[in-house]
C-alpha cells in the first residue's frame, strides 16, 4: 500500500474498471497502461464507456507486452496492477 499514489501502471486495459478506477483517484497523476492488443484497444475506442477511460489525459498508452516493457524502461511506479481480459 502507498499512502498517495502518483504515478500506477496498469498491465492490460481488460474491461476498463481497474484503469477508471484509478481515474477517480485525484491524487494520482499519470497512469501508463500497458496493452498486447492494439486491435482489442481501437475497438474499445467505438464503445462510449471504455471510449472516456481512453481519453484522460494522465493515460499513458503503451501497445507493447509488459515484461518487454518493464525490463526496457525500469520506470518507478506508486503501484502496479494487473487486469488482462
Amino acid at each position: 500500500y502507498h499512502p498517495q499514489i502518483k504515478h500506477a501502471l496498469v498491465i492490460g486495459f481488460g474491461s476498463g474498471s481497474t484503469t477508471e478506477a484509478l481515474e477517480r483517484m485525484p491524487q494520482v497523476q499519470k497512469i501508463t497502461l500497458v496493452e498486447l492488443n492494439r486491435t482489442n484497444l481501437e475497438n474499445l475506442q467505438k464503445l462510449e464507456a471504455t471510449s472516456r477511460i481512453l481519453q484522460d489525459n494522465r493515460l499513458e498508452i503503451v501497445v507493447d507486452d509488459s515484461r518487454r516493457f518493464l525490463l526496457a524502461n525500469k520506470p518507478k511506479y506508486d503501484l502496479i496492477t494487473m487486469d488482462p481480459l
